[in-house]
């Protein structure tokens, strides 16, 4: 049997979709770390540094205003898990 590699979760949140995409959208208001580089626009790229135990550089490779955003996991090294890599190629919707 194949193990479950997909995590979901939902948050309900007193907001209009176009408040909530505009928000996700601001990573370093929500992200706790470093964030360096652009987080709003489609292809924009960024980094996410939280000291030396996690990092990881994702792309925005999708943008629906008011409605989705997807980021690509390019790089990572996550200091917490065997696979320091894990994240490499997965998304984040």
């Amino acid at each position: 049997m194949e193990q479950q590699k997909d995590y979901n979760t939902s948050i309900v949140v007193d907001k209009s979709a176009e408040e909530v995409f505009n928000d996700i959208n601001q990573v370093s208001e929500w992200w706790q770390g470093e964030i360096k580089g652009d987080t709003r626009e489609l292809n924009d790229e960024f980094t996410y540094q939280m000291g030396d135990v996690h990092f990881s550089k994702q792309k925005v490779i999708e943008s629906l205003p008011g409605k989705k955003v997807v980021w690509l996991v390019t790089e990572s090294e996550i200091n917490f898990v065997t696979d320091k890599k894990e994240w490499v190629d997965t998304k984040i919707v």
